[in-house]
């Protein structure tokens, strides 16, 4: 019986003296992953399929931000389209452009973006058209800006062709991003180690089902005056009420900063030049633009060893970031039809 009390006791001891598992600190998430920015659909019968013209017309746009950067609300907008506005016609409280809400990105604190919803209202009026039914689909786009913060480690080795035998923590490798919380995506880099110089090739992608584009002000389509034509943000021209974006301005991301060892790289066009090849934005000196061509684009840059402080031929690890803004688009539609009540 003593022996059973004494076990019973030792057992005691040992779990106390176990650590809590039940810390008040909080956990930091791996949340730079997925493919999206804002998500948008249609809210469940907002709008009713089938409607009659002495009925309200509803459409609810549901928002979530699935990505990791901070939408607000000077940063994007939501149109609702695709149909004639003598027949459905929206109450000036609720127009068919709308800025979009704050809405919060994932963080490593925060497992889910924010939501919200979009209202529009307005009155059904077939009268005087002559016809026995009205189809059509209802368009609800999307258009905001967004950023996407990529790091990786690589490798450098400032003597990757010597002869000698050494030990190295490191070799240069090809590194596999895959995606980080946006529709825009660093997929991979690619490491090339010379005596003088690293080169990094960069490969960008637009991994979303949207469509990017250059942020800051644009010409208008069909400006009267080419030398001096009038402008508009991006943001607004993207609206399907507006002149549109042009060839030049779709396909498009803004390289914002690219950082090894914490020394941002220079991108502005010249000797000193270290990330190539480059776009300056006419309407916009101080931005540089990637070109995507089916989606991706690859930006090569080279590190100098001594803008590290390289010496000796001693590889190590030392970490890269590259920061990407763009603008971005993506649409859904719902299919609709209203027919006359006969008043």
């Amino acid at each position: 019986m003593k022996k059973s009390v004494m076990v019973v006791l030792l057992f005691t001891v040992l779990l106390a003296c176990q650590p809590s598992t039940n810390s008040d600190e909080p956990v930091v998430q791996d949340f730079r992953f997925g493919t999206e920015g804002l998500f948008i659909q249609f809210a469940p019968g907002a709008p009713s399929p089938r409607l009659f013209d002495n009925q309200e017309f509803v459409a609810l746009v549901e928002v979530q931000n699935r990505g990791t950067h901070t939408v607000d609300p000077n940063s994007g907008n939501i149109h609702l389209s695709g149909f004639d506005d003598k027949i459905i016609k929206l109450d000036d409280a609720t127009p068919r452009d709308q800025q979009l809400p704050q809405l919060s990105g994932r963080g490593p604190f925060i497992t889910q973006g924010g939501i919200d919803t979009i209202t529009f209202t307005g009155r059904i009026d077939l009268r005087g058209f002559g016809v026995d039914k009205y189809a059509t689909n209802v368009l609800a786009t999307a258009c905001y800006a967004y950023q996407t913060v990529a790091t990786a480690n690589f490798c450098v080795d400032p003597s990757p062709f010597s002869a000698t035998r050494r030990t190295r923590v490191c070799t240069p490798a090809p590194i596999s991003l895959g995606s980080q919380g946006a529709p825009v995506a660093v997929t991979s880099i690619d490491v090339e180690p010379t005596p003088d110089f690293t080169r990094l090739q960069i490969r960008v992608s637009n991994v979303g089902s949207g469509d990017v584009f250059k942020l800051g002000q644009g010409p208008v389509l069909g400006s009267s005056n080419d030398q001096n034509p009038q402008l508009l943000p991006r943001i607004d021209k993207c609206s399907p009420y507006q002149g549109g974006l042009r060839f030049d301005e779709v396909d498009y991301v803004k390289i914002s900063e690219v950082k090894v060892s914490g020394i941002a790289l220079d991108l502005a066009p010249g000797t000193s030049q270290a990330c190539r090849p480059l776009l300056q934005d006419r309407e916009n000196q101080g931005d540089y633009y990637l070109r995507l061509v089916n989606g991706q684009g690859v930006l090569y840059c080279e590190v100098k060893h001594a803008a590290l402080g390289v010496q000796g031929d001693s590889t190590f690890v030392t970490p890269l970031s590259v920061v990407l803004d763009y603008g971005y688009r993506t649409s859904v539609s719902t299919p609709i039809e209203i027919r006359p009540t006969g008043r």
